[in-house]
């Protein structure tokens, strides 16, 4: 990701793989909570799909 503020950008940003809300709002529940780490997971593991 870079630096800190663009990971602070990145996750108050809106995603169309979140349903259109940021990560952060989607991470509100515990299932979107396990969906935001899941793909942040994949990208640290360079797993883009």
């Amino acid at each position: 990701m870079g630096d800190r503020e663009t990971a602070i950008i990145w996750l108050k940003s809106s995603k169309r793989l979140f349903k259109g809300v940021s990560p952060i709002e989607y991470a509100y529940t515990e299932s979107g909570l396990n969906e935001v780490v899941d793909f942040l997971g994949r990208i640290d593991h360079g797993v883009f799909s």
